[in-house]
């Protein structure tokens, strides 16, 4: 079984996944998923440009952040989203 299957936000279309900041529906959506910490892994190895949409909760510049040693994993998670 991939951890994808298990991820909240399968199927959902609806939401945008791509934008430059996390939406609050989204951001709702990925705080009570139940691998919101694989699917941040599975992004964390891309190189910036290739680093685009919400994966594990976090938005492009937040895992930029934590790539640098700038922020940590829990201190983005535990951020406020405005959008």
């Amino acid at each position: 079984m991939r951890w994808q299957d298990d991820a909240a936000c399968r199927g959902r279309e609806d939401l945008d996944w791509f934008g430059d900041d996390l939406t609050f529906s989204t951001a709702r959506l990925c705080e009570g998923c139940p691998v919101r910490l694989p699917c941040l892994m599975e992004a964390l190895p891309r190189d910036d440009h290739e680093d685009v949409g919400v994966w594990g909760g976090t938005s492009p510049a937040q895992r930029r952040a934590i790539r640098r040693g700038r922020l940590t994993v829990e201190a983005a998670w535990a951020q406020k989203v405005l959008a």
